[in-house]
């Protein structure tokens, strides 16, 4: 069994990484500030409607939440494109893949500094 110690700390972390107070995080999950209070001390878990909701505010799957993490850890984002049109789709893989090649430029010049 997972930890309520370890979901909360996780919404904790995701919550401060979008900079989202409690009030608006709860606000966007129509429930109330002190339950988001309770799940960040580990007091509650959140119902699986809830972890559902969350992951896909915060762009991660539900498992996010249900697993340790450690510091510097890359955490893996998902976006749900399936109610993009092909040629839609088709350029946010083109950007990903701009993006990958800048950053792999990128870090060969920083080598060889």
């Amino acid at each position: 069994m997972v930890s309520g110690q370890i979901i909360g700390k996780n919404i904790l972390d995701m919550r401060l990484e979008f900079e989202m107070s409690q009030v608006e995080l709860a606000n966007q999950l129509h429930v109330s500030k002190s339950l988001i209070s309770a799940y960040e001390k580990g007091n509650r878990k959140p119902s699986l409607d809830v972890l559902e909701s969350m992951a896909a505010l915060f762009y991660v799957e539900v498992d996010y939440f249900l697993k340790e993490h450690h510091e510097g850890e890359e955490v893996s984002q998902s976006v749900d494109v399936s109610d993009l049109k092909s040629d839609q789709k088709e350029l946010i893989f083109k950007m990903i893949a701009e993006f990958k090649k800048q950053n792999y430029y990128e870090r060969l010049l920083m080598e060889e500094s």
